[in-house]
């Protein structure tokens, strides 16, 4: 009887180790809620510059080095944080589903890089110079001048972006006004996975 108690002390004192040593292991898991950006990118002169991790506007001065943006807005041309644009990892995708909740594996490759595209960077009448930009994002919206007034089409494909240290979100343009009807106000969806992993 006394070696049965001596066994059950020691289960139960193993038992408790165990289970502390398991708590202290387990790694909190990311919040995966879908946040929202708004910002005003009217501007032909200067681009608007996010932080997908911080989720908010970041002054940006160099963009060709700093690593605390993710995705820049020059009207309706976007950058990421790699390629031409900046010293990161940033590159895009765009996917052919349209619905946000059911992307939830970001591919493993395709992804493309920055490079220098036609920007208009003075208004009207457009004088367009050579500016890096990511093809991909460019197809968020299709703007047609064939006519006036220009007709705005947005996509509402998913796209995904990797962020300046590698990271995966995607990303979905929900709106390219504001309240008041003025264009160049743009509303994006994401969620971002800020541990490498490739699920959402």
């Amino acid at each position: 009887m006394k070696n049965f108690k001596l066994l059950l002390i020691a289960f139960i004192t193993f038992s408790l180790s165990f289970t502390s040593c398991s708590d202290d292991n387990d790694d909190p898991k990311p919040n995966l809620e879908a946040e929202e950006i708004s910002l005003d990118a009217t501007s032909f002169t200067e681009w608007v510059y996010v932080s997908l991790s911080s989720g908010q506007i970041v002054n940006v001065t160099d963009p060709a080095n700093d690593m605390n943006w993710d995705i820049g807005f020059h009207r309706w041309d976007v950058r990421t944080n790699g390629g031409y644009s900046g010293s990161g990892q940033g590159a895009a995708l765009k996917l052919n589903e349209t619905n946000f909740e059911q992307v939830t594996v970001a591919p493993e490759t395709g992804y493309v890089t920055d490079i220098m595209l036609q920007i208009n960077m003075t208004g009207m009448p457009p004088v367009y110079e050579d500016h890096p930009a990511n093809p991909e994002l460019a197809q968020w919206m299709d703007l047609d001048m064939s006519d006036m007034p220009p007709i705005y089409t947005m996509a509402n494909n998913i796209f995904i972006v990797k962020t300046a240290e590698g990271n995966y979100a995607k990303i979905q343009f929900t709106d390219y006004m504001n309240d008041a009807g003025d264009r160049g106000h743009i509303t994006f969806q994401y969620i971002l996975q800020p541990d490498g992993s490739r699920n959402f």
